[in-house]
């Protein structure tokens, strides 16, 4: 009995180290399309590209033969009737596949420039670390987590910032208004520049030019305006959204023997009416060893409350649940933001308040019915 994991990052390695535990007998193949080994991402944009975190110490950990890794190998087609993956070094046969081939950076074809850089992966990080050095000037084109990270990151290795968000707010997608001045008075007062309700509408060799007419000189520009799933080589036999990526189960089930995990994917929760997409470390983590038990005969439904974090100028960003711009935004206190639905309470926001980490999701599970 053959497994392939399409996809070396955190969901794939989990899925396959949690296969392995259960199964010793198991033929277990990873594909990864990148040139090194599983790895955590968090840091990219963070503690590695502050110089903090040695490249060594991103390594995810793994006990020697737990599977056979296979580097710059790129799923290029799923035959579902066969059971192979074509990738750019030949065919992989199947018998159970977990797909957690990720996601990638939306990049407009408009802002093509040798200035422009993108943030997702490792040699993306070497990259832009290169050129972050004191007195340079770096435009962030989105305010999304990886935008704000790198952000402060760059401040603090001594480059000059402007951050350009299209929204009127920073974080449009994921925050309500409250929680978004908060942050958006952490960046002012650590010398970030924020333009928000405009866009780049070109990058030149003297920086990037604004929808407004406006030019912002930059030595480079970051473009972190969200990510697309990474669903092109499975050719539509499965079932697939554009934005929301492949639609999985609770259990993670996309058919006969098939599972996704992490960014790449969708799943249903017990606690929302509707498909929940995450884009969290620990969504990934959790979502590949729930993949492999799916595959392995013990299939544990997702019941975990979506949790993620972020670090900026030294302070702390926790989300739990669902907030976002649709949510009705209620301050609690000067760390807390609670986000409801009508009388539903779905998310919390907490703003340096990780003492009340543990009761909030008391709370939030409580509420969705998950206790």
């Amino acid at each position: 009995m053959r497994l392939v994991v399409v996809g070396g990052s955190l969901a794939g390695h989990r899925a396959a180290l949690e296969a392995r535990r259960r199964d010793e007998e198991l033929e277990i193949i990873v594909v990864g399309d990148e040139p090194d080994p599983p790895y955590q991402r968090p840091p990219l944009s963070k503690g590695f590209l502050a110089g903090t975190v040695r490249r060594e110490r991103l390594a995810l950990r793994s006990s020697p033969g737990a599977y056979d890794l296979r580097l710059d190998t790129r799923a290029e087609h799923l035959d579902l009737s066969e059971r192979v993956v074509h990738t750019n070094r030949g065919v992989v046969a199947f018998d159970l596949l977990v797909i957690a081939t990720g996601a990638s950076p939306l990049r407009p074809t408009s802002l093509a420039h040798p200035h422009v850089l993108t943030l997702r992966t490792l040699s993306d990080a070497v990259a832009l670390r290169a050129r972050l050095e004191p007195y340079t000037r770096l435009v962030t084109v989105g305010a999304g987590f990886i935008g704000l990270e790198v952000a402060a990151t760059a401040r603090e290795r001594g480059a000059s910032v402007h951050i350009v968000e299209a929204d009127r707010r920073l974080l449009p997608r994921a925050l309500g208004a409250g929680a978004s001045a908060a942050i958006a008075r952490w960046h002012e007062q650590h010398g970030v520049s924020l333009t928000v309700g405009a866009t780049v509408a070109e990058v030149t060799d003297d920086g990037a030019l604004l929808d407004t007419g406006s030019l912002l000189a930059a030595d480079s520009v970051l473009v972190a305006t969200g990510v697309r799933p990474n669903i092109g080589w499975l050719d539509h036999c499965l079932p697939t959204d554009p934005r929301l990526g492949v639609l999985a189960d609770e259990y993670g089930r996309v058919g006969e023997g098939v599972v996704a995990a992490g960014d790449v994917t969708t799943w249903r929760h017990p606690g929302w009416d509707k498909p929940v997409r995450s884009e969290h470390f620990e969504t990934a983590a959790t979502q590949g060893v729930l993949a492999a038990r799916t595959l392995l005969g013990s299939p544990t439904p997702w019941r975990d409350v979506p949790f993620g974090w972020s670090d900026q100028h030294g302070h702390l960003v926790q989300i739990l649940g669902l907030p976002g711009p649709d949510a009705e935004e209620e301050q609690r206190s000067p760390t807390t933001y609670a986000y409801y639905r009508g009388e539903r309470l779905e998310g919390f926001v907490l703003l340096d308040g990780a003492d009340e980490l543990v009761d909030r999701r008391e709370e939030l599970e409580v509420a969705l019915g998950l206790r």
